[in-house]
C-alpha cells in the first residue's frame, strides 16, 4: 500500500512540475514581446519571483 501511495505522490509531483514549466514558458513567450529584460528566480520558499529591468 505505501508504495502505491508513494508512487501516486511522485506522479502528482511530476505532473505539477510539468504544468509549472509549461506555464513559465507560456508566460515568457508573452513577456518576450515586451522590450524589457525579464527574469525568473525561484525563492527559498520554492516560489517563482518575476522581475524586469530596463
Amino acid at each position: 500500500m505505501n508504495t502505491n501511495i508513494s508512487k501516486q505522490q511522485k506522479e502528482k509531483h511530476d505532473t505539477m512540475k510539468n504544468l509549472e514549466i509549461k506555464n513559465l514558458v507560456k508566460d515568457s513567450e508573452k513577456l518576450a514581446k515586451v522590450n524589457d529584460l525579464w527574469y525568473f528566480v525561484k525563492s527559498k520558499a520554492n516560489r517563482w519571483v518575476v522581475g524586469s529591468g530596463h
